[in-house]
């Protein structure tokens, strides 16, 4: 009877253990979950903040300037990166790329897979359609000629930041029919 007991409290005791052990050893699964999730969350929280960063950063490369020539009743916006220009005159937007161009020479514009862009001496009228690409795009690659260089320059910019800066730029000349109204009264 001694011995049955024995036996009774070993495998009790045999089966607690046993129990204690597999919850500690589903508890360390779930611990390493709970760990991988937290590391995985943390990754999507960092390339949230790298990416939020970078537009900033982005934007910020972009220089606005904007300003009433009240005489020709014109106003103007510009945004400049490098050697890329966008400008707007009233209600129409150009693109101008690269200085110093050799007379008659031909610039190549190129926004991530898209068709290149020709014209000359750097001017591109009518840039609309160049600007929505800006926005979508990633990168725009140009090459023009310098007056007096033989070799082109080739140059890659970095579109992250642009829609966030047109937008800018695009407040900030709407705030000028303010600053016009008050020049004239």
């Amino acid at each position: 009877m001694l011995n049955n007991t024995y036996i009774l409290f070993g495998a009790v005791l045999g089966l607690t253990i046993a129990n204690a052990a597999g919850a500690a050893t589903i508890s360390m699964k779930n611990d390493r979950l709970g760990y991988l999730i937290q590391q995985v969350d943390y990754q999507h929280i960092n390339d949230s903040l790298e990416k939020s960063e970078n537009r900033l950063l982005g934007r910020a490369s972009w220089d606005i300037q904007c300003w009433v020539k009240s005489s020709e009743n014109t106003k103007i916006c510009t945004m400049r990166k490098n050697h890329i220009t966008v400008m707007r005159m009233n209600d129409s937007y150009s693109l101008s790329v690269g200085i110093n161009h050799a007379r008659n020479s031909i610039t190549l514009l190129k926004v991530d897979n898209n068709s290149v862009l020709q014209a000359r001496e750097g001017l591109y009228r009518d840039a609309q359609a160049i600007i929505d690409q800006f926005k979508r795009g990633f990168e725009v690659k140009t090459e023009f000629n310098v007056s007096h260089n033989a070799k082109p320059v080739v140059n890659e910019v970095s579109l992250i930041g642009f829609s966030d800066a047109f937008n800018d730029m695009q407040q900030q000349y709407s705030k000028l029919n303010h600053l016009d109204l008050q020049r004239r009264l």
